[in-house]
């Protein structure tokens, strides 16, 4: 997720992105970052990480929505497709809390990699 926010920083370092068409560049990067969640979600023994993978889609899905539809707002293009990391955040970070407290009581969370399976 930081990558993914760095790369998209970094496309609009050539100034302020309308969103009057599809951002291209995001969309690549919004597709790559949602085959990584999903890799990472079907793999995990937790169900967050499922929840993040599908905001990320719904994300994807904003850009294919523009891309049929030249008639929806910019602002409801921008608003969906910035505003949706905000929700996957809150999920990594209650995520994390979560591990962190099994941990503390002990708990030991099991692996899931390939071997263990």
């Amino acid at each position: 997720m930081l990558v993914a926010t760095i790369a998209t920083s970094l496309t609009n370092m050539q100034g302020a992105l309308a969103f009057r068409d599809v951002q291209w560049s995001i969309v690549w990067i919004d597709a790559a970052l949602l085959a990584a969640l999903l890799a990472i979600a079907l793999r995990a023994n937790r169900f967050w990480p499922l929840w993040v993978a599908a905001i990320q889609c719904l994300a994807l899905a904003a850009h294919a929505a523009r891309a049929f539809d030249a008639d929806i707002l910019p602002l409801a293009y921008w608003w969906i497709v910035g505003k949706l990391s905000y929700p996957m955040l809150l999920l990594l970070i209650i995520g994390t809390e979560r591990h962190h407290r099994r941990r503390r009581r002990g708990h030991r969370d099991p692996p899931w990699s390939l071997a263990s399976q």
